[in-house]
């Protein structure tokens, strides 16, 4: 029997296996541990078009960061150099097309913390490695055949045999060093790869992972044994899957007051979640009480009670028109231009011309307008006409929508004479 065998009844099996493949993902697990509700609302039993309407720009910023550290380890090993950053600046600049609309900025920040950094590609890397475990602890290619799966971002077995794995976030947060909520992904992670390279007869000696926050600088570690890690896969991962099936057999799926792994801030059913007329209620009674944890958890709902409002707000305001408020304000959407670069790239050739360092140029590279006007100032200004001249062929206008509350509309003549009128019939009236 193999060592990573999870030992479950068959009941349990076919109840986990009945699930669709996206909700037997790590992170569909991790979430299933935190809030059942949450769990088969976005995984097991997802509307229509959800998970892609869940996920939004932000998320598939990420993706579009992930593809390029891939890309550029890859090119760092083709080359056989440990770290090249004008190479991943030239691959950011043809990837800065996937980023989503408005987005191409924070893609390309993110890429100059990651390269600030300069974690160096070691040989013998790995990058985007699938990994799966079927329920007996054997690896699989197929994630219908696996009890789990995911992909990770980096993966290396050093000639000391410790595994070595990264795992990239472009999370806004950053958790505590004491917060090990997150390490779930990566102990998954980390059996995978375990079980992958047992199964073909490699000894691994011990498992180092890094959780790299690239927005913050900040990295949070990890080190266990292989039999520390078997250890956790037969206690918390396998008490997580007994309460996945225990919820399919019983098609019970409660909701857990902590609110989900991140909080329900962000959670696309805290509209149906039973607990949705708690989250602004009830606060001075748990003030008064004075438990902090209770407390903590209250404000938890409350702020995301407050985001979910927002976004209704949104939709509503999009649908039926600004809604009016006191004192000549109005809370619906505002239109405003700016002055934005519409093919940097052109710009940057023509600032490198003129003597501006490249490496500078990508410091700086929003390229919006009033960045590119920084960097003429360092030309001299005997060579600044034919930076000038392309800034004013490449400069376009763009037109916001700005969400909030504004200024009401001053209304026009023929609305000051339909309101007379109107009063006028009612006072007849």
């Amino acid at each position: 029997m193999p060592p990573f065998d999870l030992k479950l009844s068959s009941e349990q099996i076919e109840a986990v296996m009945s699930l669709p493949t996206q909700a037997r993902r790590q992170t569909a697990i991790r979430i299933s541990g935190a809030c059942p509700f949450r769990f088969h609302g976005e995984y097991a039993n997802p509307p229509e078009g959800l998970i892609e309407w869940s996920i939004g720009a932000p998320g598939r910023n990420g993706t579009v960061f992930h593809n390029w550290t891939a890309t550029y380890g890859e090119e760092c090993l083709r080359q056989g150099v440990q770290t090249d950053l004008s190479a991943g600046r030239e691959i950011a600049r043809n990837m800065m097309k996937d980023a989503p609309g408005g987005m191409v900025q924070d893609f390309l920040s993110m890429v100059e913390r990651y390269l600030e950094a300069n974690p160096m590609v070691e040989p013998g890397s790995r990058f985007e490695q699938p990994v799966m475990v079927t329920p007996d602890g054997s690896p699989c290619v197929l994630p219908e055949d696996s009890i789990v799966h995911g992909t990770i971002d980096r993966l290396r077995l050093d000639d000391e045999r410790i595994l070595h794995i990264r795992d990239e976030k472009t999370d806004r947060y950053t958790p505590p060093r004491g917060e090990l909520y997150r390490h779930f992904q990566v102990r998954t992670y980390a059996v995978g790869a375990l079980i992958a390279y047992l199964s073909h007869n490699q000894r691994v000696k011990g498992i180092e992972s890094r959780l790299a926050y690239v927005r913050s600088g900040i990295d949070r570690d990890l080190s266990f044994t292989p039999g520390e890690l078997l250890h956790w896969w037969h206690t918390e991962f396998k008490a997580r899957i007994e309460s996945v099936a225990a919820c399919v057999i019983d098609d019970n799926w409660p909701a857990t007051p902590t609110g989900g792994y991140d909080g329900c801030n962000g959670c696309p059913f805290l509209c149906s979640c039973p607990f949705r007329e708690q989250l602004a209620l009830g606060m001075e009674a748990e003030i008064r009480d004075g438990h902090e944890r209770e407390l903590a958890e209250q404000y938890v709902y409350a702020a995301a009670f407050a985001s979910h409002a927002k976004r209704n707000l949104q939709e509503h305001v999009a649908i039926t028109g600004p809604v009016e408020l006191t004192a000549g304000k109005v809370l619906g959407y505002s239109k405003r231009d700016r002055r934005v670069l519409d093919l940097p790239s052109e710009v940057v050739e023509a600032l490198v011309a003129a003597g501006v360092d490249r490496e500078e140029i990508w410091k700086r590279l929003s390229l919006s307008v009033g960045a590119a006007y920084e960097l003429i100032e360092m030309i001299d200004p005997a060579n600044r006409g034919p930076v000038l001249a392309e800034m004013e062929i490449q400069t376009v206008v763009e037109t916001q929508e700005v969400f909030g509350v504004h200024e009401a509309p001053k209304p026009t003549a023929a609305q000051k004479s339909r309101g007379e009128n109107d009063a006028t019939e009612t006072t007849d009236a």
